[in-house]
């Protein structure tokens, strides 16, 4: 089941359910390893911080849960810290794209504005096969900052340079269509996600909640 919620890019039941498989078979290094990487990319960061200490200094995924330490940094409000951890991580491999994401957010708690935020997300945005990465994140800060029309067009641009954005994209660029009054706009983007994604239940829960209720608060409440 959890392989089959990561095919149709549903990551938030591919983490749930290979946690569940994990903790049967603590001792399986791979098992915990992919679930760590599956609860980070589903956005769990607590859940995934306390996954990532063992694995620090196991190559590429040691680098991703130093990331994570990082992230878990900045959600107890510790810019100053997650960004000498940063400072401290090699600047090749998966930092090459996750490193300038969490700068961007770090700067951007830390209040320093969300165009210092933005600059931060340049070299992501050269990376070949990046671009959807950066503009969801430079939606995300937009959104946050109060720029919608700018964050819209981010979201736009990022959904149009993938053949099978992820969900957490579309669910970003639906509640700011909602919440600039555009509800059945909001509405038909995920009724065209769905159409692709028929199985996923997280996708159809989130067309029920839509239904049944006008209000649709941003994704990121706070950097």
């Amino acid at each position: 089941a959890g392989r089959h919620a990561e095919t149709i890019y549903d990551l938030g039941n591919a983490a749930r359910f290979m946690a569940r498989v994990s903790g049967e078979e603590p001792d399986n290094l791979e098992l915990r390893e992919r679930t760590f990487l599956l609860t980070a990319s589903a956005g769990f960061i607590e859940q995934a911080a306390a996954l990532a200490g063992p694995l620090e200094g196991e190559g590429d995924v040691g680098v991703a849960a130093s990331l994570v330490l990082l992230a878990d940094d900045m959600a107890k409000g510790d810019e100053d810290a997650a960004l000498a951890r940063l400072d401290a991580l090699p600047e090749d491999g998966l930092n090459r794209l996750l490193g300038p994401v969490l700068r961007a957010w770090a700067l951007y708690g830390r209040g320093d504005g969300v165009d210092a935020a933005l600059a931060q997300l340049e070299p992501v945005r050269a990376e070949g096969g990046a671009g959807t990465m950066a503009d969801m994140q430079a939606g995300l800060l937009l959104d946050l900052a109060g720029r919608a029309a700018e964050a819209r067009q981010a979201f736009e641009e990022a959904m149009a340079a993938s053949d099978r954005p992820p969900f957490r994209l579309v669910q970003a660029y639906v509640s700011l269509l909602r919440r600039q009054g555009e509800g059945e706009a909001a509405n038909r983007a995920l009724r065209d996600y769905y159409e692709r994604n028929p199985n996923s239940e997280l996708v159809r829960a989130e067309l029920e909640r839509l239904q049944a209720d006008d209000a649709a608060p941003p994704i990121v409440l706070s950097a």
